[in-house]
């Protein structure tokens, strides 16, 4: 839509979202309370995504309006990351309580185990590396 039709046509709209380059107010609030004479049940939900914003900051004392800037937009997205922090923080808590059982459960199992390893070691045993090497050097003479 034009820009100069723009202004008549507010009531229209339930989202709208700037963002351009302009230094000046593009939607004053004086528009945005006429515009909801038209529309009072409706609320309206603006996006400030400009820097300088284009957006009147008095626009969000209208009833059922709210306006939204990219500092509000951040500070969602920080809260949002400090959340999915402690919640990261609290699922390494999880997995660490996990793997110490796992660890205790597989040191208990392998206690009541006999270990093929330290039976094989045995050097009083055929077959050890001990007796290899015995025989080795018996083969080389």
């Amino acid at each position: 839509m034009a820009y100069d039709g723009f202004q008549e046509s507010l009531h229209l709209f339930d989202v709208i979202l700037t963002s351009t380059s302009s230094g000046k107010t593009m939607i004053t609030a004086d528009q945005v309370k006429q515009s909801m004479k038209k529309r009072p049940a409706k609320p309206l939900f603006l996006i400030d995504a400009s820097v300088p914003r284009n957006i009147d900051h008095m626009v969000a004392s209208t009833d059922n309006v709210f306006l939204y800037n990219m500092d509000d937009v951040s500070a969602i997205a920080n809260e949002n990351l400090k959340l999915r922090m402690a919640e990261v923080d609290q699922c390494r808590a999880t997995l660490a309580s996990r793997a110490l059982k796992l660890w205790a459960q597989m040191i208990n199992q392998s206690s009541k185990q006999p270990s093929l390893i330290n039976q094989s070691a045995n050097p009083q045993e055929p077959g050890c590396a001990k007796d290899l090497e015995s025989k080795e050097a018996d083969s080389s003479n």
